[in-house]
């Protein structure tokens, strides 16, 4: 039976509570999906599962020219601060200046991301085993891994070129390894896709890492641009005549097409005559009429998100004004629903913000509260009101309606 990762995600999350605990460590099941293949005393094990969590949690850091309070960093800061130097949830709350509410909800973010980055590590080695013919297990494993990537993936609008920057960070020391250089071009702007942000992580990551096994020069070059109703990311090397016969079938090439029709995209692999080895993936554009919801509920955004599947709108999430705000020196949605009970900056303040902007008081915005107050909500400048709970005929209604009036 495949590894599922809600049972990968519960390993991991306990690791943390034993952090330090090297009796405990070596014995978890974690243990052997993430030091598989390496020798070595219980002591050994215990230190390398730590390193593991410890580098994956440091991967979460936005970078120390921020600072330490920085929203951006918060994730690295909880669990930096709660497991790796072993404070109190009191001290970790007092450290970053947040309360417990907020404390709770942004580490349940970390520790989500924390298993993302692990479980993307352990599905790409599942891959790559499967890949090489190793092991008919690993093969059917890395098969079922990518249905369920597949079937857990929200697509959004994503940037294509950061995530490539992105993957080539974390692949620096394997080109450091093996002497293989990265040529990158990058269309500009960036093209934005609307994929799950997962799933393309995994398809830059598995396609780098083939082509640096089949690449006969050293070289491989990355290029992602804009296509006529799509974004193409076309990874090209110079091979060995057998290594491209090998390539033209490949359990690790297949899981990649698996994750990429499961996102409506497409692989196409090409060798010509002097050997010039090309997979070019096609992913869909970013041309649904974006939709911004402003609520700290991420539960809410997820529902808003599975009521508009399907239809031309797509809902970009902000979990608070200050992350709205950001959004939108980019983002013009064609609706704003806003929530009004929000920590720091409450609703009404950030509806008050937006209409006091020129550049922004144009863009329709609907208040979407649990609070009957309408009244206030027009007095404040809002185009419209929803009670909640909403339905989902409710919010279609409003969007037509609002789209229809500006």
């Amino acid at each position: 039976m495949s590894l599922s990762r809600e049972a990968f995600a519960e390993q991991v999350k306990e690791a943390l509570l034993h952090l330090y605990d090297v009796a405990y460590l070596p014995q978890m099941e974690l243990a052997s999906w993430l030091v598989e293949g390496r020798t070595g005393s219980r002591d050994e094990r215990a230190q390398t599962l730590r390193r593991i969590l410890i580098r994956g949690i440091e991967r979460l850091d936005a970078g120390a020219h921020l600072p330490f309070r920085a929203r951006e960093r918060r994730s690295y800061a909880i669990l930096a601060g709660r497991y790796v130097r072993s404070l109190t949830t009191q001290d970790v709350m007092d450290e970053l200046a947040i309360s417990e509410r907020q404390y709770w909800r942004e580490h349940k973010k970390a520790v989500d991301a924390l298993v993302d980055l692990l479980w993307e590590d352990y599905c790409q080695r599942a891959t790559q085993d499967a890949a090489s013919g190793n092991s008919a297990e690993m093969e059917t494993t890395a098969r079922a891994e990518a249905g369920l990537l597949v079937a857990h993936s929200q697509p959004e609008e994503v940037s294509v070129g950061q995530v490539v920057q992105q993957v080539l960070d974390t692949l620096r020391g394997v080109c450091a390894t093996r002497g293989v250089a990265v040529q990158v071009v990058i269309a500009d702007p960036p093209p934005l896709a609307f994929v799950d942000r997962t799933i393309l992580r995994q398809v830059c990551m598995n396609l780098l890492m083939y082509a640096f096994d089949l690449s006969r020069d050293a070289i491989v070059a990355l290029e992602v641009e804009e296509q006529p109703e799509a974004v193409g990311i076309q990874v090209r090397t110079n091979v060995h005549t057998a290594e491209a016969q090998r390539s033209e079938r490949n359990v690790g090439l297949d899981v990649v097409r698996q994750l990429l029709e499961g996102q409506g995209s497409c692989l196409t692999i090409a060798v010509d005559a002097e050997g010039c080895w090309t997979a070019l993936a096609t992913l869909p554009p970013a041309q649904r009429i974006p939709i911004l919801v402003i609520d700290d509920n991420r539960s809410l955004i997820n529902l808003f998100q599975r009521y508009l599947a399907g239809s031309p709108y797509r809902v970009v999430g902000a979990e608070s004004g200050r992350r709205a705000f950001e959004l939108l020196t980019t983002l013009r949605p064609a609706l704003i629903t806003l929530d009004v009970m929000m920590p720091n900056q409450d609703g009404w303040e950030t509806l008050q913000a937006l209409k006091a902007r020129p550049d922004l008081r144009a863009i329709p915005v609907v208040v979407c509260s649990i609070l009957d107050e309408p009244e206030l909500a027009y007095s404040l400048g809002a185009d419209g009101f929803m009670r909640k709970p909403v339905d989902q005929t409710t919010l279609l209604q409003a969007i037509e309606q609002y789209r229809q009036a500006r």
